[in-house]
């Protein structure tokens, strides 16, 4: 009838969950709930779906919890939980669903790892592991480290049966006597505070240098230097550590004058570690000086070089220039009209635009110019040269200029009608645009 999905509670840590397998035997669809006798005080249960509905004789699996009201006392419980139809209360069945009740003490284990002998003028490295006793998760639980000279804590949270080790970086709070301490290990849970593991364990501190560490931070527009002085003001020699995190932008535009003797990634950050000796009255300085201004005013001389491309190769206008349509006479004339579209591709008014067309040699002058006629026209002997003045264009107008051409043009010959051009002046320069060639005979 059941399955055990979890078994065993930590303390009011979590529930014990069960797939129960509910058959309906009846000939008729009928519907079930779970009903928890009164007499087991400090319990409830919960089961997915909400509403059991069942076929006649059809089975379905239900995900039932069972979730402690208050502390419950370690045991091993056994709660007679019945199985009721809700057409006809007296079908039903009754199960004792059995799990275990233990302490966070019984559960987890604690163990310090610490130096031997402590140096508590550096920072040092105390390790607490944890061992997880059973086959639960056990979470939303807080680690506490405590000490006369330090408290350090974290979240935490244990997986079935698994070993971790949690580092802590330790300072310690001058002045600190040599000899024994007691560090306590806290679990202590997250939802009320209330401390359910405690345990004390003892670390050495030795024989120490006076060391002297001064740190001179100085944060200016886009730079952040930071100076770090150890002095060794004892009478033997010391081993110094400092460790700075940064994050990965950082790294990128940090120098220091030391390079440090070690970098380690720690998730999205980095540990820059330095070890050194200190000589009696030996001073060390560790620059770290993080400089944004390079990175910046590169971007700024990049947007401001690409802005000076995109100004140098914009147009406000355009001009295009096609052929619509050409014929010939019996006479070996040939008709071709000519049209022209200068469109305002900015996004303000220009003024006194002057656009130029060359056509061929012509037997006449040109005609047929539409709304818009050429300031001059100028016939030679190759070609005929035509100019229009275009008082205002506006944004996104565009400007149709027409006109109908005839010439004596061989039908062999491979004719290319030279471009059009405009010229215009927008703020203190001075463009010229070509349209494109239009072929005559393809």
């Amino acid at each position: 009838m059941e399955s055990p999905l979890q078994d065993i509670i930590v303390g009011d840590n979590g529930e014990v969950q069960y797939t129960v397998l509910i058959t309906n035997n009846q000939e008729v669809k009928d519907s079930f709930r779970f009903v928890l006798p009164s007499v087991y005080t400090g319990w409830r249960i919960e089961n997915v779906p909400a509403q059991i509905t069942i076929q006649s004789l059809e089975s379905e699996d239900v995900l039932l919890k069972i979730i402690p009201t208050k502390l419950p006392l370690p045991d091993d419980y056994g709660l007679g939980i019945k199985v009721v139809s809700n057409a006809n209360e007296s079908q039903f069945i009754e199960h004792t669903f059995t799990f275990k009740v233990v302490t966070y003490k019984d559960a987890i284990k604690t163990k310090l790892i610490a130096p031997e002998n402590i140096n508590p003028n550096q920072e040092n490295l105390i390790r607490v592991q944890l061992e997880n006793k059973y086959d639960v998760t056990i979470k939303d639980i807080k680690l506490i480290l405590e000490n006369e000279y330090f408290t350090e804590e974290m979240l935490i949270a244990l997986r079935p049966y698994e070993t971790v080790t949690k580092d802590f970086v330790i300072n310690f709070e001058p002045p600190v006597e040599k000899g024994l301490t007691d560090v306590k290990i806290k679990i202590q849970k997250t939802k009320d505070d209330q401390i359910v593991i405690e345990t004390t364990e003892t670390i050495e501190v030795g024989d120490f240098d006076i060391i002297e560490s001064i740190t001179s931070p100085l944060s200016e527009f886009l730079l952040k230097k930071e100076v770090i002085t150890k002095t060794n003001n004892g009478n033997t020699i010391s081993t110094e550590t400092f460790t700075k995190r940064i994050d990965f932008f950082e790294k990128l535009f940090t120098k220091t004058n030391i390079d440090p003797n070690q970098v380690t990634k720690d998730g999205n950050s980095y540990l820059l570690t330095w070890e050194f000796e200190l000589e009696p009255n030996e001073t060390r300085l560790i620059e770290i000086e993080t400089n944004y201004r390079y990175f910046i005013l590169a971007l700024i001389v990049l947007a401001f070089l690409i802005y000076l491309v995109y100004r140098m190769r914009r147009r406000d206008l355009s001009i295009s220039k096609k052929l619509t349509y050409l014929t010939r006479s019996k006479e070996g004339v040939s008709s071709m009209n000519i049209q022209l579209s200068v469109r305002n591709i900015s996004g303000k008014t220009l003024n006194n635009i002057k656009v130029m067309d060359a056509t061929i040699r012509t037997t006449e002058k040109p005609d047929n110019f539409g709304s818009l006629k050429p300031k001059t026209i100028q016939i030679g002997e190759f070609s005929t040269r035509m100019m229009w003045e275009i008082p205002v264009i506006r944004k996104n107008e565009e400007i149709i200029i027409s006109y109908t051409a005839k010439s004596k043009i061989p039908l062999m010959l491979d004719v290319k009608l030279p471009p059009a051009m405009l010229k215009y002046i927008s703020g203190k320069r001075r463009f010229i645009i070509k349209s494109n060639h239009v072929k005559l005979f393809s």
